[in-house]
């Protein structure tokens, strides 16, 4: 078997046998490249079973791309190697120990009627905003060991008490009903383990040749997981690299990568540590960028090429002559055919909405890793609709209800009635409260002013005269909803949407096309004859795994890169692997884009970077 191909720290693991193994892999260091080599290696020279040998990834597209370079490299041999996620591997198991089916799986929609079914007897006023926020932090208890006994709940959104309540009374609902979601995959197979020894030595023997790709994003019960099945062979190998451990909202922990070293003694260790990706100047750059992180495992990452790449800082006064330059150097691009060799990478959905908006002012095409634009679906652009909509006639008490309380004017839904919405019936339901009289009165003649308002005119009314802007940071301060999101960011982006329409009409009617049409996902595995120019507009999450000849990085500015203010070191340090990672796209050339004015400041993680060249603001 030929392995002229391998560097000597790919040869090692290529040629890694028994035992635990971490290979911690840099960016674009040939990672699947040196996992395949493995497998077949396994196969072909070590004669283990292909059918006892499991890969497991963390996405379906993962699982794929893993599974047709194997098949491609062994060429006509149908090695029937297990290829999976995490979630598939986990139900496979639990359906043959439970005779569980998909009916099994839970929908989105009976997620929010347990929900609201657990939350009954809990008096929050903001219950109709608490769903997404409530899920979310369920499934970072059922992500973390010790369960809800030992969950630290610090939101201020509801007592630590009531959330537990809300928790156990949720998941009870949901074990009675054989109902699971993908963590409670592999919570329950974690509890099967630790019940059922027979089942766990059955599975032990089925798989004794485990490997892990991107093992630093694994969460705590996925871990416990595959240290129960490694068994007493601890034949694992945990391929990942601890700088690009970006998903700590889901649980991931780079810390985990370090633990596996003291959970499995003896482990064997090996870097592949040349960067065959990027130019040296944008190797340098990264280097010099996550080097200041103190949680990680020390290495040192070369360019494993003869290209030189290029490093180019621009900097602006305001974020108008920044984003006008990102679209003159763009066209450039569009005039030789080169779109597609380009990624735009910005830190939040905020910002890609905001860059793809320029985008299709310009007619330059694009291509993007969401399926929609975050705003379209997004709760405050609900809300405009509803307030817009009521005013323009549809006067349904769901329409009503969604608003009248944004922001708090006490509002009881008993004084709606049934049917459509009447003013006087409200009213009369207060007629001996002159405040709420008043209140209410108001509210009617804010709803007529809105009736004949063009949409940014309308929107913007809403927000300042009738205080749904105090309303949104009422709920930052609670900690209500996403509490990252930037959401006078958001509500500003809807605003300049609507801007370019003269009619509520024709503003409502574009915006649900835009809901209903599919964007192109970015993608390094489209077939060449798929390929058309278009430039890539991406988050720094979404990024990951995918590399373009030409990266721009815009809005590197204090608040937006890192994002938040007041971080913790943990937190810092995860902001530092996001931007590490996004830098680490780039081939030949990275643009850094930054403002610098009285109010914005660049970026911290861009002052102490040797390898990055000083401008002035233009």
């Amino acid at each position: 078997m030929p392995l002229n191909n391998c560097n000597e720290a790919q040869l090692r693991a290529v040629k890694h046998f028994k035992g635990p193994m971490l290979l911690t892999a840099g960016p674009g260091s040939g990672k699947t490249f040196t996992i395949v080599e493995r497998i077949r290696y396994l196969i072909e020279q070590y004669q283990v079973e292909p059918s006892n040998i499991l890969v497991i990834t963390f996405t379906k597209a993962a699982a794929l791309e893993m599974e047709q370079r194997f098949s491609k490299a062994v060429k006509d041999n149908n090695y029937p190697v297990n290829f999976g996620t995490f979630h598939a591997v986990f139900f496979h198991i639990l359906k043959q120990a439970y005779q569980y089916n998909s009916n099994n799986i839970i929908t989105e929609k009976e997620k929010r009627e347990y929900l609201s079914y657990a939350l009954e007897g809990i008096k929050n006023k903001e219950k109709e905003n608490l769903s997404e926020q409530l899920l979310s932090e369920f499934g970072k208890v059922k992500n973390s060991i010790g369960g809800i006994e030992n969950y630290r709940f610090e939101n201020g959104y509801m007592e630590p008490e009531e959330f537990s309540y809300v928790y156990k009374k949720y998941r009870k609902l949901c074990m009675e009903r054989r109902k699971m979601d993908f963590d409670d995959m592999a919570l329950q197979c974690l509890e099967l383990f630790c019940k059922r020894k027979d089942i766990l030595e059955k599975w032990q023997r089925r798989f004794p040749f485990i490997m892990i790709d991107e093992f630093q994003d694994i969460n705590a019960v996925q871990y416990a997981v595959m240290r129960f099945l490694a068994g007493e062979e601890k034949n694992i190998l945990a391929v990942g690299d601890d700088d690009q451990s970006i998903y700590g909202f889901r649980g991931a922990n780079p810390m985990i990568m370090q633990k596996f070293l003291t959970d499995f003694p003896n482990t064997s260790q090996v870097v592949l540590d040349k960067n065959y990706r990027s130019g040296k100047k944008i190797v340098e750059t990264a280097m010099d960028i996550i080097k200041e992180n103190q949680n990680r495992i020390p290495k040192i990452i070369k360019t494993g090429t003869d290209r030189e790449g290029r490093v180019s800082l621009n900097v602006f006064q305001d974020k108008e002559k920044e984003y006008e330059e990102i679209i003159k150097k763009l066209k450039k691009y569009q005039q030789n055919k080169q779109l597609n060799q380009c990624a735009v990478i910005l830190r939040t959905n905020q910002g890609t909405a905001y860059m793809k908006r320029l985008l299709q002012k310009e007619e330059i095409p694009f291509v993007s890793h969401e399926r929609r634009s975050i705003f379209f679906e997004h709760f405050i652009m609900r809300d405009m609709e509803d307030y817009i909509l009521f005013a323009k006639g549809e006067r349904t008490r769901e329409r009503f209800f969604h608003i009248m309380n944004k922001p708090s004017r006490f509002i009881s839904r008993e004084s709606i009635g049934n049917g459509n919405v009447d003013f006087n019936k409200i009213r009369q339901y207060y007629n001996e409260n002159l405040k709420m009289a008043h209140t209410i009165e108001r509210l009617e003649k804010d709803i007529e002013m809105l009736k004949e308002m063009p949409p940014f005119l309308a929107i913007n009314y809403i927000r300042k005269a009738m205080r749904y802007d105090d309303y949104l940071k009422e709920l930052k301060l609670k900690g209500i909803g996403k509490t990252t999101e930037n959401y006078e960011e958001i509500i500003e982006c809807i605003q300049k949407d609507a801007a370019d329409y003269r009619s509520i009409e024709a503003w409502l009617l574009s915006i649900e096309e835009r809901r209903n049409s599919n964007e192109k996902v970015c993608s390094n595995n489209a077939e060449k004859d798929e390929i058309t120019d278009e430039v890539c507009v991406i988050t720094m999450h979404g990024a990951k795994g995918l590399e373009f000849e030409t990266v721009f990085l815009p809005d590197l500015n204090e608040g937006t890169v890192p994002y938040g203010k007041m971080l913790s070191k943990e937190e810092e340090e995860e902001e530092r692997r996001i931007f590490y990672v996004a830098v680490t796209r780039a081939k030949e050339n990275l643009e850094l884009f930054y403002i610098d004015n009285e109010r914005e400041k660049p970026s911290r993680f861009l002052k102490n970077n040797k390898t990055i060249p000083k401008k002035k603001p233009s």
